[in-house]
């Protein structure tokens, strides 16, 4: 009966040792080296997110992102992001909201069935249209509409003149 209390008491303790260890070496995961492209995102651009993260066990990453202003924040967007290589996650996001100034983010890891929440950030968002064609101006954003219509409609208008002008002269 000594014996059998012994062994007992080897394995309970055994037992307790292994779930300590295993929970030592099970890391919590973290988000290394985010990185913003454009590092200064204007409204209504394309964002991409790119970012490293460390832990065992990682099912999936998520990018939850707002668009505010100053007064209000547009609804939550929870997107899933791709693992482009070992532990490197990106996300690429379109930002919809034309008064924001800012917009705040932060990832969800689902590291073994277990999520882990980041703090949240903010990044300040430059004015401008944030589009790829340049909004009808000539790139140089100086916000001028393509020129040679205006000279083209001036010439029309005084060839006109002239001849309006000149039949009357002849008669």
């Amino acid at each position: 009966m000594k014996n059998l209390s012994k062994a007992l008491l080897c394995v309970v303790v055994m037992s307790l040792l292994v779930a300590t260890l295993t929970q030592v070496t099970t890391a919590e995961p973290s988000v290394r080296n985010v990185n913003i492209s454009p590092s200064n995102p204007t409204v209504l651009s394309n964002v991409t997110f790119t970012t490293e993260v460390t832990g065992d066990n990682i099912i999936a990453v998520n990018l939850i992102y707002k668009e505010c202003d100053l007064n209000i924040c547009k609804l939550i967007k929870n997107v899933t992001m791709t693992e482009t290589s070992e532990r490197t996650y990106q996300a690429i996001i379109t930002l919809t909201y034309d008064k924001a100034t800012y917009m705040t983010y932060h990832f969800e890891i689902n590291s073994a069935g277990t999520w882990t929440k980041t703090e949240y950030v903010n990044v300040t968002l430059s004015p401008g249209s944030g589009d790829n064609n340049h909004n009808g101006t000539n790139g140089n954003g100086d916000n001028q509409k393509s020129p040679g219509f205006e000279f083209i409609i001036f010439t029309i208008a005084v060839g006109l003149l002239i001849l309006v002008l000149g039949k009357k002269r002849f008669r």
